[in-house]
């Protein structure tokens, strides 16, 4: 106790760090040797006009950041039509997921059209690489009337690298070039090497009138 006064406690350490600080009393004043201030004791409670002035300052930074936080956040509630009120992150996102199926979905069908024109292309390389010569036509008569035709032929192969043979149309022709019919034939050999030959035939028993010749082609 000094002059019949109580003395705590230094306030602007108690309201701002929390600490008693070291109070003195000088020239009838309190002076805090931890932060410096100075105040004059009016009664027991030690309430000074320099608290106050802080007091009411600090008030004013909380309301300060208060108001300005709560502008932030009704900003976000954007109305984006009337009576309905959007939040435009889930928007954003919901939109952001769309597009990202919709390429995906454009990715794929991208990769599977690449995947057949590859494949077409390669049966192509394989149809102009590959060679069918010799072919030649065969007719014969069973007992019981029925007409039997056999095709012969030759696949080679001039190039360097083993190809697959694809498989090999028949068609047996008028002497007008008009097709009578035609069938397919698929070669037992998995490929045919570099350089190679493979000699094919097939048959076919059909009723038909006189057969000019035959054609083979690749399918």
């Amino acid at each position: 106790m000094m002059n019949g006064k109580n003395i705590i406690a230094c306030p602007a350490c108690e309201y701002e760090r929390n600490s008693p600080g070291q109070p003195v009393e000088r020239n009838g004043q309190m002076q805090c040797l931890d932060c410096g201030s100075s105040w004059r004791v009016f009664g027991t409670l030690g309430k000074t006009s320099n608290v106050a002035v802080k007091q009411k300052t600090r008030a004013k930074e909380l309301a300060g950041k208060v108001s300005f936080e709560t502008a932030n956040s009704s900003e976000s509630l954007t109305p984006y039509s009337a009576g309905f009120h959007t939040n435009p992150t889930s928007y954003k996102l919901g939109l952001g997921t769309m597009m990202s199926c919709f390429a995906a979905l454009l990715l794929l069908a991208g990769m599977y059209l690449g995947m057949m024109f590859l494949e077409r292309y390669m049966q192509t390389v394989q149809m102009d690489v590959l060679n069918i010569a010799e072919v030649e036509i065969e007719e014969q008569v069973r007992r019981n009337g029925q007409k039997v035709f056999t095709v012969k032929g030759l696949v080679s192969n001039p190039t360097d690298i083993s190809r697959t043979i694809p498989p090999i149309a028949i068609i047996l022709r008028k002497q007008n070039g008009s097709e009578i019919t035609r069938w397919y034939y698929n070669s037992s050999l998995a490929s045919l090497r570099a350089g190679g030959k493979s000699r094919f035939a097939s048959s076919i028993q059909y009723d038909t009138p006189i057969v000019a010749y035959a054609e083979a082609v690749f399918k």
